[in-house]
């Protein structure tokens, strides 16, 4: 494959779901370009404009093998509104790191990753979301801001995310003070 940019896909093909315009949420919104990574938006009416979801749940797990980090990340979130919504994730990942697993889970739904090139990732995302199934697609924002879109969240729905990353290892310096002796040797 050459080495052309690489997205992450995600699409459920079950099931169509009609999707309805975002009229009921009335929290603050903000620019969908300027929003804080590591939390869940849903788009409104409003062009350009998403309103935060409320985080249910978070759990970090980090495992260090020699100089490798691997790290899972899981939120959990709730669209609160009687609408359907189209949800945004943005999401940070240190420098050097390789995202390798994006699940996430939508009422009782499962929409796992698949690797494919950015404009076909793109053409199958919005194939999914324009047919009312459930779709989420990755793109990066930033050299280290990912965001991932979710088409069809129904009312009421628990959203969870789980990204799973790895990366390498770098541990922080520390000095162990020890107490030498030259034998009296040196003046002091």
């Amino acid at each position: 494959m050459p080495q052309a940019r690489l997205l992450f896909l995600f699409a459920i093909f079950f099931f169509p779901i009609p999707v309805f315009a975002n009229t009921s949420i009335s929290s603050p919104t903000y620019d969908v370009n300027a929003v804080e990574p590591g939390g869940l938006y849903f788009a409104t009416d409003k062009p350009g404009r998403v309103v935060r979801a409320p985080l249910l749940a978070a759990d970090i797990m980090m495992t260090i093998t020699g100089p490798i980090a691997r790290t899972r990340v899981t939120q959990r979130f709730e669209n609160k509104s009687d609408a359907w919504v189209e949800g945004i994730y943005t999401y940070p990942l240190p420098k050097g790191s390789v995202i390798d697993v994006l699940k996430m889970q939508v009422g009782e739904r499962i929409i796992e990753g698949e690797i494919q090139e950015k404009a076909q990732a793109k053409r199958t995302f919005e194939v999914a979301r324009d047919s009312g199934r459930r779709a989420s697609l990755v793109i990066q924002r930033r050299p280290n801001i990912f965001s991932t879109r979710l088409a069809n969240i129904g009312p009421g729905e628990v959203i969870s995310v789980t990204i799973e990353y790895q990366d390498p290892y770098r541990a922080p310096r520390q000095y162990i003070p020890a107490p030498i002796s030259d034998g009296g040797a040196s003046a002091l």
